[in-house]
């Protein structure tokens, strides 16, 4: 598996996303748990059950092949994680997700320079055209910042092949229409191979 590391400043501190190894996993997975099992967070993710450490070690000693994991760190406080799942190479597409998990840390924009970062990495890095996400009718502000990086409603029939429920939202942005939007915010944001 390849590691990478994503790096770009966001509110005067150093914004970090990373694949992380196995000790790093074992070092924030009880945190991370925690994130997971807060019950908004949880609400929020349409999560039923509760994670452990170990689940959270679990899942990310899986290493499917189709999915890249990262860990995030603003100034090396530990945020939260995102993931490109269900990576489709011949059809250049992926699905996104992130969770910063601290309550006190949402809504501060940190989870929109995350999907910004991720997003650009998707396209650059990985060569995708298409990025999806699923989120549920009530998560207002995921919606909100999603749609501050270029994510909208998709009611197409590939769309609705990563809707998980009936009711989820399936939202989705092409590589033409981020880098137009954001090519201005781009040159800051480094990807490394590490």
């Amino acid at each position: 598996m390849s590691h990478y590391e994503i790096t770009s400043r966001h509110k005067g501190s150093l914004l970090r996303l990373y694949t992380p190894d196995d000790d790093e996993v074992r070092q924030c997975a009880e945190r991370l748990a925690g994130f997971y099992n807060d019950p908004y967070n949880s609400t929020m993710m349409d999560h039923t059950t509760d994670h452990t450490a170990e689940d959270i070690a679990k899942i990310y000693s899986s290493h499917a092949p189709d999915t890249l994991r990262f860990f995030i760190a603003a100034d090396g406080v530990f945020l939260g994680d995102a993931d490109l799942r269900r990576i489709n190479s011949q059809a250049r597409t992926a699905e996104y997700a992130v969770m910063i998990g601290e309550r006190g840390t949402q809504g501060k924009g940190w989870g929109t320079q995350v999907s910004i970062m991720l997003t650009y990495f998707a396209f650059s890095a990985l060569q995708l055209q298409t990025i999806y996400l699923t989120i549920i009718p009530a998560n207002v502000a995921g919606r909100r910042c999603y749609e501050k990086v270029g994510y909208a409603v998709d009611n197409s029939a590939g769309a609705a092949n990563y809707r998980e429920h009936p009711t989820d939202l399936v939202m989705s942005v092409d590589r033409a229409a981020f880098l137009l939007r954001h090519r201005q915010l781009l040159p800051p944001i480094l990807i490394r191979l590490a």
